[in-house]
């Protein structure tokens, strides 16, 4: 695969159920409530899933014309994304010698001895780096990854890439849990090396931009989500609830009015409950 085809990677997260809705909503790892989902865990389950799915990273990334020297997965649910990514990217490049390519992998538990560089890695990430994570919300679990790459000292990191951003924004005090506002908070500021340089309310984008880092999404929610409705018809609870979180824009970057005209099925269920 040499060509990042948008359609075809939507099709290959649809044909894979890695998007659907859930009744009632369910909780999210940010503790906000969802009636959608976007889950990798049965791709990043199987080999020739997962082979296709950093084929299709590698092309992506060739698309933006960034040259990493090290793709690194946010632990645990893309460390497999990273090791094969980083694999195979090794494996194509012209220059492929002992010492030409790290291979990086985080720790699930914190090593509380040993070189500090280590404590974090099996294996740290060096040189030009792209950060990988699988489903984006507020992003405080790659930017905690970040950190760690950071405190490394051997990595320029070039750019973080989500598989799929579900277009949400970065905690918001008083609509998110004082725990979620302060973690964040803790986190993007000790990056910024600025206090108070966090006021709540940004896109991922935004966050990643006042960080010097590009942020890249393969697929995002305002991309998947028109399809889901054409593919797997949701119910009418289903769609309220949806509404009511997609038209909160404290929370929600794409609305669910932007997704009516996109969609025969969500048009004609519009008309049922219209604007409740």
């Amino acid at each position: 695969m040499n060509d990042f085809n948008k359609k075809d990677f939507i099709d290959f997260i649809m044909n894979n159920k890695v998007v659907g809705f859930k009744d009632p909503p369910t909780t999210l790892n940010s503790g906000r409530k969802s009636s959608w989902y976007a889950n990798w865990r049965n791709v990043s389950e199987d080999v020739f899933l997962l082979d296709e799915l950093t084929d299709y990273i590698l092309a992506f990334t060739r698309s933006l014309g960034l040259e990493p020297d090290t793709f690194h997965g946010v632990r645990e649910g893309a460390t497999k994304l990273g090791i094969i990514t980083q694999y195979k990217w090794a494996k194509q490049s012209q220059i492929y010698v002992p010492g030409s390519h790290s291979l990086s992998m985080g720790r699930g538990k914190y090593k509380d001895h040993g070189d500090q560089k280590d404590r974090y890695f099996l294996g740290i990430p060096k040189n030009k780096t792209i950060v990988l994570e699988d489903v984006t919300t507020t992003s405080l679990s790659l930017l905690e990854e970040v950190v760690k790459v950071k405190e490394t000292g051997e990595a320029d990191i070039i750019a973080a890439l989500s598989l799929t951003n579900r277009l949400e924004s970065t905690p918001v005090l008083g609509a998110d849990s004082k725990e979620s506002w302060d973690k964040f908070t803790e986190v993007f500021e000790k990056l910024k090396g600025e206090e108070f340089s966090y006021n709540g309310n940004m896109s991922v984008e935004q966050a990643f931009a006042k960080l010097g880092i590009p942020f890249y999404a393969l697929s995002t929610a305002r991309e998947v989500l028109p399809e889901a409705f054409r593919r797997l018809k949701p119910n009418d609870n289903i769609l309220r609830e949806l509404k009511k979180q997609l038209d909160n824009p404290i929370l929600s970057l794409v609305s669910y009015s932007e997704l009516i005209g996109q969609n025969e099925f969500i048009q004609e269920k519009h008309t049922v409950f219209g604007s409740s």
